[in-house]
């Protein structure tokens, strides 16, 4: 007769190696999908009413008013940094915010037929069994397509910090799904640059606090709440700068 401790130990085992499995057939996959199986020199055009080039904003007056009525606060989590050399998204997050306000979520994780490497777990939280686990990638852009389609022809602006990062990313997985996109976006790591001061450095928890939010870095969702909620505050400053001039 087993005792509890035996059926523990057991378990146990066969976690390791189904873990030890996982990371097998996920090295396989990392094989099959290298650059050599994909255009990895494919990079869209990210839509050019809002931006010049990533980091060139043109914040008119037009753009401005359309800000404060809607706009969509973007963030994705990844296994590198580089999407045209393999790299691909493991957690993407999306939240409408209207009148500054967010008012809808979409957040989910994705399996990227890809290593997590070990620095990137131990930051964001989040393991490789667990992205096993996670729906595939062609289910949750499908999702996101759906959840975004208002700045897919460029009707409503998508802010994300960083956005040349993370847009980069954005468009490599469109382009593999053969979507088509003109999605207006701004940076809103280029705007705390521009429109703050007296701030040690500009990382999103640094400028969060600056501007009194509470902070919960890495998490792809609470990273698109903050971007949304930096970009109202800028707003706002700035409202209150042309009111005082």
């Amino acid at each position: 007769k087993w005792c509890i401790e035996d059926i523990d130990y057991k378990l146990k085992k066969f976690a390791f190696a189904l873990f030890y499995c996982m990371e097998i057939i996920d090295s396989i996959f990392r094989l099959m999908h290298s650059k050599r199986f994909y255009n990895i020199n494919y990079k869209p055009k990210i839509g050019e009413a809002t931006y010049d080039e990533i980091g060139n904003p043109k914040f008119t007056r037009y753009i401005k008013a359309s800000l404060r009525k809607r706009y969509i606060a973007f963030d994705v989590e990844t296994t590198g940094l580089n999407p045209y050399k393999g790299d691909r998204i493991f957690e993407v997050a999306a939240v409408l915010f209207i009148d500054g306000k967010p008012v809808k979520y979409f957040s989910s994780l994705v399996y990227p037929k890809r290593f997590i490497p070990w620095e990137a777990s131990r930051v964001n939280g989040i393991s490789n069994m667990l992205i096993w686990l996670a729906p595939s990638e062609d289910v949750v852009y499908r999702n996101l397509i759906e959840f975004i389609e208002e700045s897919l022809n460029g009707n409503t602006i998508i802010c994300a910090y960083n956005a040349d990062f993370h847009f980069d990313f954005l468009y490599e997985a469109f382009g593999r799904f053969k979507y088509k996109a003109d999605i207006k976006c701004i940076d809103t790591l280029y705007l705390a640059r521009k429109y703050i001061r007296n701030t040690e450095n500009y990382k999103l928890g640094t400028i969060m606090e600056y501007y009194g939010f509470k902070f919960n870095t890495h998490c792809a969702l609470d990273d698109a709440l903050g971007c949304g909620k930096v970009l109202w505050a800028i707003l706002e400053d700035l409202d209150k700068k042309e009111q005082a001039q």
